[in-house]
């Protein structure tokens, strides 16, 4: 199976979404986490062959937000999904010998206020301490984290890392990896650096790894390689990044399942933004 994540710096125009939806369709994507799409509120809508489901702020504004993108094939997979608030929302799954927990994020930026950076770490270790202990757990999205080669890091943190020193955010990862037994495992495979790249900057010039795919060391065997796809293009300066990983997904029948049956928020096609893709 294929995961990933993008950050798509925003929904909130005419097109962009169903591009995004089809780019990831093109490249045989199962579940992609998705950051920036700048969508208010919280929800889920069929879009192609595929499923949206997404977290933004309460207050009607156009920042921020994170979701999933799941081929529609999988839906049938889906246990819960939590729009926690407009930088985390969970998704889980049902598999054959245990469920999978999957947590997009879109964290602070390196500058921002350390008010700020404290308060989502804080809510993602909330919820990450809040899965099934048996769970498969995976967090994906753009952490602004430059993770470095530093010895210090390992085992949690690879050495096949595209930068030599962690920047602030990066010492953040690190740290919540070793306190909660995880593996930035976007560290561990050697690529060419094109291929760990996950940001290019407008005038090209300067291109850093700060998108990670992160799972519990307990099933890091898991996953067998992340990159960086260079030719997927949703009018974004970040690049997919995706995961091969072994994933056996079971099926819930509406009698097993718990929570309320998924409601379709057709109504989401009438803001214009999103109705001029249709």
């Amino acid at each position: 199976m294929r995961i990933g994540t993008w950050n798509i710096l925003s929904w909130y125009r005419p097109g962009a979404a169903i591009k995004t939806v089809q780019e990831l369709e093109q490249y045989k994507m199962d579940i992609t986490a998705v950051q920036e799409i700048r969508w208010p509120n919280a929800g889920n809508m069929k879009m192609s062959k595929s499923v949206i489901f997404f977290s933004g702020n309460s207050d009607n504004r156009h920042e921020y937000g994170t979701g999933f993108v799941l081929r529609e094939t999988l839906i049938n997979s889906v246990i819960d999904f939590e729009p926690v608030n407009e930088r985390i929302c969970c998704i889980r799954l049902k598999g054959r010998c245990y469920n999978y927990s999957l947590i997009s994020v879109y964290a602070p930026t390196e500058e921002t206020e350390e008010e700020e950076k404290e308060k989502f770490y804080e809510q993602l270790e909330q919820i990450f301490g809040s899965l099934p202990q048996q769970d498969m757990k995976i967090i994906l999205g753009d952490l602004n984290a430059k993770i470095g080669k530093e010895e210090t890091l390992r085992p949690h943190i690879g050495k096949h890392s595209l930068h030599d020193q962690s920047n602030d955010n990066g010492l953040r990862i690190a740290d919540f990896a070793a306190a909660n037994n995880l593996c930035v495992k976007s560290t561990m495979f050697e690529h060419k650096d094109i291929h760990k790249q996950t940001w290019v900057s407008n005038d090209g010039r300067t291109r850093n790894q700060i998108d990670h795919i992160i799972i519990d060391a307990r099933h890091s065997s898991n996953i067998v390689d992340v990159r960086s796809l260079r030719g997927a293009d949703a009018d974004t300066d970040h690049y997919l990044v995706t995961a091969k990983i072994k994933i056996r997904l079971s099926t819930i029948t509406n009698k097993k399942r718990t929570q309320r049956p998924i409601r379709w928020n057709t109504h989401r096609l009438k803001e214009e933004a999103i109705a001029a893709e249709y």
